[in-house]
């Protein structure tokens, strides 16, 4: 053993010494460093958020466990003789505790003001002119990429749960002002056309409507929650529809349901999409 050593070890004025004394000056500079770390306020990484889509899965699994018919009860379309969307979350395992009867674009700001603490109607009010917006405005806001906490998708394959579509309905197409449901899955891909500049995705979506997606009972497996058998209701549910792509990925259009034949151009019926963030 070295005599340096040795002395160390005894506590040597000139060596030993200094050494306690470094280390005790790094210790006390290591614990002034996790003070001011402890004290500092920890910012929460901004990014996708997708607890919406968690708050909408509750409501329509809650509903769903009542079952058809008497779910009806609770759950249905906003049409004829409503005054105004409403939405109920209520006590999980009470499914008779929660209710829907709301439009799809109304339902979609209900189920964002639920969630978020910045979903206030002053939020809807800046970025959509409206406390309650429809479709074809949040298609406008959205499409013009200007909306605080929701960022612009375009690209079909770029769809993630809990990013929400907004189509709009152009002057002379029927059915209100166009469609807000929010994406639940991507379900694949399928093939019934011979275009071979269009990939066509097959997309689970959570929505409130009238007019449930596909015919009752759909052969292909892709059935619609708000179906029993060959009956279909209405209200807030889970349903697949099929968007298209162009060769540049670009929305191109849409089927209603996996086994309905009319396609809906973006030429009339334009698509664009949003994830929701937690940054503004």
């Amino acid at each position: 053993m070295m005599k340096g050593e040795i002395a160390f070890l005894s506590g040597d004025p000139k060596k030993g010494g200094d050494a306690m004394r470094l280390r005790n000056v790094a210790t006390s500079i290591g614990a002034g460093i996790l003070a001011v770390l402890a004290s500092t306020p920890q910012v929460a990484m901004a990014g996708p958020v997708t607890d919406h889509l968690t708050e909408a899965e509750e409501l329509v699994d809650e509903l769903n466990s009542i079952g058809w018919p008497s779910e009806s009860s609770y759950n249905k379309y906003c049409g004829s003789g409503c005054t105004g969307s409403v939405v109920t979350w209520g006590t999980p395992g009470t499914p008779t505790s929660y209710s829907s009867e709301s439009q799809c674009a109304p339902f979609v700001t209900k189920l964002l003001a639920h969630t978020y603490s910045w979903a206030t109607s002053t939020y809807f009010s800046t970025e959509f002119a409206s406390t309650s917006p429809n479709s074809a405005r949040y298609y406008d806001r959205i499409n013009a990429d200007t909306v605080d906490h929701m960022d612009k998708i375009t690209k079909v394959a770029s769809l993630a749960p809990g990013d929400i579509i907004a189509i709009k309905y152009e002057a002379g197409a029927s059915g209100g002002s166009g469609h807000t449901p929010v994406v639940r899955s991507l379900a694949g891909t399928v093939v019934t056309d011979s275009d071979p500049n269009t990939t066509e995705y097959v997309v689970e979506v959570v929505d409130s409507t009238s007019n449930p997606h596909g015919t009752a009972p759909v052969a292909d497996g892709h059935d619609d929650s708000r179906s029993s058998g060959s009956t279909e209701y209405s209200g807030v549910g889970y349903g697949f529809m099929v968007l298209y792509a162009d060769a540049t990925g670009d929305f191109y259009g849409y089927r209603w349901g996996t086994d309905e034949s009319t396609f809906h151009s973006v030429a009339t019926r334009p698509i664009v999409a949003a994830r929701v963030t937690s940054e503004a």
